[in-house]
């Protein structure tokens, strides 16, 4: 792969994975999941000068995780316990934030951001490494 997304559930690494390979880019993608440690082996193998880790304010997260659960629910579909609690997510964050940075992972913050915007930064990052 050109570059390596990282984040947790719902902060856009799949949208983002799909818009960056309308540029011809492979873009993959790892979810982080709360109290799973990072496969340091799989990490080992990896170029981190390609790796991203995407984060977003707990409370944003929340917000849109609250959203997807109730329209889930509305599906038939069952929700998840303590997936949009806002203790919860932004436990979820920090433990994302603690891990990108002891394995010295580029760390963006796409609160807000459109994906246009967020892929320019990365290739921007591509561009000068």
């Amino acid at each position: 792969a050109d570059c390596l997304l990282m984040g947790v559930s719902r902060v856009g690494k799949s949208p983002l994975s799909i818009y960056m390979g309308t540029f011809g880019l492979k873009v993959a993608n790892y979810p982080l999941c709360p109290d799973v440690p990072l496969p340091d082996e799989f990490l080992a193998k990896v170029d981190r000068r390609r790796v991203f880790g995407l984060v977003m304010d707990p409370e944003y997260l929340s917000d849109y995780r609250d959203s997807r659960q109730k329209y889930l629910m509305g599906t038939g579909l069952p929700g998840l316990k303590g997936y949009s609690d806002g203790n919860a997510v932004f436990n979820e964050i920090e433990q994302a934030k603690q891990m990108l940075k002891e394995r010295r992972i580029t760390c963006l913050d796409v609160t807000g951001m459109p994906l246009p915007s967020i892929a320019a930064k990365i290739l921007r990052y591509l561009g000068d490494r």
